[in-house]
């Protein structure tokens, strides 16, 4: 996750992403950081 999105990202990593998500702001994360969740739920039979 923080290749893409951590505080130092290779120059290679920046042109892509400015490229393909030129409008992206989840940028300057650190471990421990929640960026997202997710839930699943499963019925019990």
């Amino acid at each position: 996750c923080l290749a893409c999105h951590g505080a130092k990202i290779p120059a290679a990593v920046e042109e892509a992403l400015k490229a393909d998500y030129p409008n992206d702001k989840a940028r300057g994360y650190k471990a421990g950081d929640i960026r997202g969740a997710f839930t699943i739920s499963i019925p019990v039979k």
